[in-house]
């Protein structure tokens, strides 16, 4: 089926005019995938231009093998290949090839660069060996090479990029391995299936913690850290973690890994960029951004969304249409949860659970953890309706 569908799209797109215009994307993550696809389906000639040694973003080098196996998302570059879109790896742009030779030679750009710079904690002891970023580490194994971790292992944060990587310091061999957040576990941004799995893996979480100092001469020894309790609401809807005083205590390690957050690095611009949410382009013309580098860390189809929208964009500004037609923003409606019962009737179908590698055979490489549902229950689950059309904000406190 996938080569009959690959065949005939490749057989679509070549009968497609070729349109003069040429259009630039810097990074090949799934935004920047995502408007090459949508582009060349267009007609354009499409350049991506890509830092790492391969393509992908983070689809590549931040999601670990055993969530998505790289043999899928290679196959879907090399039909995005395929199509006629030519990527450049191991260009950075500023480097490489400078940002305005890009704007000289092509009609339009699309920054795509996702959020691969880490946050740091501001805490002493950062630099000594034994400390590493968790973006750091899942790129390190994505790639095949070797990577020794410590015995004891702490992974401070709370997003999915901590889970993985306690997951992936799990099937490294480390011993201890556990998970420093300084909120309670609802408040913790991770997917909560991922959080059960880390623990299903022997991953402990120490909720209410913060790191006051990285501990150690040259190598990491330990950690200190003080306990927490929750305050105020902060402007993310969370309560504030306030320390509690006197209620520091030390943990011993050999390694840390900081996984507190990410941000977009963007050292071929001047400034700040400042982006349309809707139409994604910017104040350079000629020039739009979408993904994470524009509403920061966010989901793999969030990433998609935004290349398709910049792809409608792009497509609009080459023809010299008007950007904003028929895009009005969409106003989001938040239903109270009594509401919500009374609007809803209860589903009779439920979830299929879908089967996993045990637990003692996953840890000991990075095969896919999930199995695939079969057709009957695939069918079934097909048949469950979601009502797509409501929305419940989850409460804070």
């Amino acid at each position: 089926a996938w080569d009959e569908y690959r065949r005939e799209l490749i057989e679509k797109v070549r009968k497609i005019e070729r349109r003069e215009k040429k259009v630039a994307i810097i990074g090949s993550g799934p935004a920047g995938l995502s408007a090459a696809y949508h582009l060349v389906r267009k007609g354009y000639p499409v350049t991506v231009f890509e830092s790492a040694p391969v393509p992908g973003g983070m689809l590549s080098l931040g999601i670990p093998g055993y969530r998505l196996p790289k043999d899928i998302v290679q196959r879907e570059i090399q039909l995005i290949r395929d199509l006629g879109v030519e990527i450049r790896t191991e260009t950075p742009v500023g480097e490489e090839i400078s940002f305005d030779q890009i704007k000289r030679e092509f009609d339009a750009v699309f920054i795509a660069v996702g959020a691969q710079g880490s946050v740091r904690l501001g805490i002493p002891g950062e630099d000594l060996e034994g400390v590493l970023s968790g973006l750091e580490l899942l790129k390190k194994v994505n790639l095949g090479e070797k990577v020794k971790l410590g015995e004891k292992v702490a992974v401070i944060g709370g997003g999915n990029v901590a889970i993985d990587a306690a997951r992936v310091a799990v099937r490294l061999g480390a011993s201890q391995v556990q998970i420093l957040y300084r909120r309670t576990r609802s408040e913790m941004p991770a997917i909560e299936s991922e959080i059960e799995e880390a623990e299903k893996e022997g991953v402990r979480i120490e909720y209410l913690t913060s790191p006051r100092r990285i501990l150690g001469s040259e190598k990491v020894k330990g950690l200190e850290c003080i306990r927490m309790e929750l305050g105020e609401y902060d402007e993310t809807g969370r309560r504030r973690p306030i320390p509690v005083e006197g209620s520091e205590f030390r943990i011993d390690l050999d390694q840390v890994i900081l996984a507190i957050g990410q941000r977009a690095e963007l050292p071929f611009i001047e400034g700040e960029l400042n982006i349309d949410p809707i139409t994604l382009a910017t104040q350079i013309q000629g020039v739009f951004a979408g993904g994470d580098v524009a509403t920061g860390p966010a989901t793999v189809i969030e990433a998609i969304a935004a290349g398709e929208r910049a792809a409608i964009s792009i497509d609009r500004y080459l023809r010299g249409q008007d950007l904003m037609e028929g895009r009005l923003k969409i106003r989001k409606k938040f239903i109270p949860p009594e509401e919500l019962e009374r609007e809803i009737e209860p589903s009779e179908r439920g979830r299929h659970v879908i089967s996993s590698l045990p637990v003692k055979e996953r840890i000991r490489g990075f095969q896919e953890v999930e199995r695939a549902l079969n057709e009957s229950d695939a069918r079934e689950e097909a048949k469950r309706c979601l009502r797509c059309d409501l929305e419940q904000r989850r409460g804070s406190g």
